[in-house]
C-alpha cells in the first residue's frame, strides 16, 4: 500500500513553528516532523483505537467526530446546540413512540 500525498498551505508564523520543532526534535524532513505532529494532535483528541480489523463502523466515526467537533466549540456555541436539539426534540417527527404509538 502506497502513502497518501496532499499539499499543505499554512501561515509563514505556523511553517515557522513546524520548522522549528523539526529541527529540535532532529526530523529529516518536514514531511516526518508534519506527520508526527498530526499525530501527537490525533492522539490528544482522545478518539478511540481503531478495532484490529481497521474497520470503523460509519455511525461510530460520524459520532466520535461529532463529539470531538462538539468539544472544541466555545460555551455560547454549545447553547445554541442544546437549544436547537431540543427544538428538534420537540418536532412530531423526532418523537420517539412506543410499541402502543403514544410517545415516549
Amino acid at each position: 500500500m502506497s502513502d497518501a500525498r496532499f499539499s499543505v498551505t499554512m501561515s509563514e508564523e505556523l511553517y515557522q513553528e513546524v520548522d522549528q520543532f523539526r529541527h529540535s526534535h532532529k526530523y529529516k524532513t518536514q514531511t516526518k516532523a508534519v506527520v508526527a505532529l498530526v499525530e501527537k494532535g490525533l492522539n490528544s483528541l482522545g478518539l478511540p483505537e481503531p478495532p484490529p480489523d481497521g474497520k470503523v463502523p460509519i455511525t461510530d466515526a460520524r459520532s466520535t467526530l461529532m463529539e470531538v467537533r462538539f468539544s472544541q466549540l466555545d460555551d455560547q456555541d454549545k447553547a445554541s446546540v442544546y437549544s436547537y436539539a431540543g427544538y428538534l426534540l420537540e418536532q412530531e417527527k423526532y418523537q420517539q413512540t412506543g410499541e402502543d404509538g403514544s410517545g415516549t
